[in-house]
């Protein structure tokens, strides 16, 4: 199966992988970690400037295809998203905590 991602996709998705990894205690990410995390200006090629709007569109169209999910804990006030596909039980890639 070849899942095609739009620029948007992609660039959430790697924002998802690389804050799972290099900030797991701040993970998953809140719809503005999410946001700040895309439009960082660090490390990021091409440097860009979503709004929340646009990130929320690219969110959706990444939980049609399976790809993120929603997670709340209890007592949680903002909605926070997560990867579906890399150390979980939906995915086949697993890393290390050393990856």
């Amino acid at each position: 199966m070849t899942i095609t991602l739009t620029e948007n996709e992609a660039r959430v998705i790697g924002v998802l992988l690389e804050k799972s990894v290099t900030t797991p205690e701040q993970y998953p990410l809140s719809l503005n970690a999410l946001t700040n995390g895309c439009n960082q200006k660090s490390n990021r090629l091409p440097v860009t400037q979503y709004s929340e709007d646009d990130i929320i569109q690219t969110l959706d169209s990444l939980k049609a295809k399976r790809l993120i999910q929603l997670e709340s804990g209890f007592g949680s006030r903002v909605t926070k998203y997560a990867h579906r596909f890399c150390n979980t039980e939906f995915g086949d890639l697993k890393l290390s905590e050393f990856q």
